[in-house]
């Protein structure tokens, strides 16, 4: 697990709109990266149901590129654990597998993280489909320990994190929320875009918080029905 190393999935901001319709990245590096998966994980279906999510996201009037910074990670943290660590497409999670998840993002590993961020892909004049994807990007950047940023009772979904405030410079509790938040609305529209015919569809809930330290809390995942409203791509806590 350790020595995976994550690479970014998507485009910049500017360029999302010229993704819309493609069945494949535009980028010659991630298209490569993803054709050497398995077939049975559906990474380009699942890059393609990422791209809607991101489109519909960006029809919010209050959705600005520092948001898309934000939840960008979230949906690649997902993808590439699902792929290279659970070997599980992400409309086949179950229960099991989301709390495995939520452990996981309390346990990042260091090949996972980086202190001072950076650009997805190297800068230059080249044009996007050859620009080589930069090796030091990394889909979660901690300028903080946990314990170390301002307490807050609750955190906003990843469409209301205040736009002075670095991205993922979040304590472990608000970390957390980040992902219940942004993962929970992208398994949604995934599951419902998926050609799996499940008659039930999984939904996350928050837990009561366990004891102990911040970094042993997790999130539950229910199976239960799932109405059309929750598939919308939508964020949690905002006017639609």
């Amino acid at each position: 697990m350790d020595s995976f190393v994550p690479y970014p999935l998507f485009p910049p901001f500017v360029l999302l709109g010229d993704h819309q319709g493609l069945e494949r990245p535009i980028n010659n590096d991630v298209r490569t990266r993803l054709d050497t998966l398995d077939p049975e994980l559906k990474a380009f279906q699942t890059w393609r149901f990422g791209i809607d999510f991101l489109t519909k996201q960006c029809q919010r009037p209050q959705f600005t590129p520092r948001h898309y910074k934000m939840v960008c990670p979230v949906l690649e943290t997902m993808m590439h654990w699902s792929w290279s660590i659970r070997h599980k497409s992400i409309p086949e999670w179950q229960e099991t597998d989301a709390r495995e998840f939520m452990h996981f993002v309390m346990r990042l590993p260091m090949s996972w993280i980086s202190k001072t961020g950076g650009t997805r892909y190297l800068l230059g004049k080249a044009v996007f489909a050859v620009k080589p994807i930069n090796d030091n990007w990394r889909p979660i950047v901690r300028k903080q320990l946990a314990g170390d940023s301002v307490p807050t009772d609750s955190i906003p979904s990843s469409a209301s994190i205040p736009e002075s405030r670095s991205d993922f410079a979040l304590g472990t509790d608000q970390h957390r929320q980040v992902f219940m938040h942004g993962g929970r609305d992208f398994f949604r529209l995934s599951r419902y875009r998926s050609d799996y015919n499940d008659t039930e569809s999984v939904r996350w809930s928050k837990t009561d918080r366990l004891r102990g330290s911040p970094e042993e809390n997790t999130d539950e995942f229910y199976a239960g029905p799932a109405g059309r409203s929750d598939v919308d791509g939508s964020i949690p806590g905002r006017a639609r």
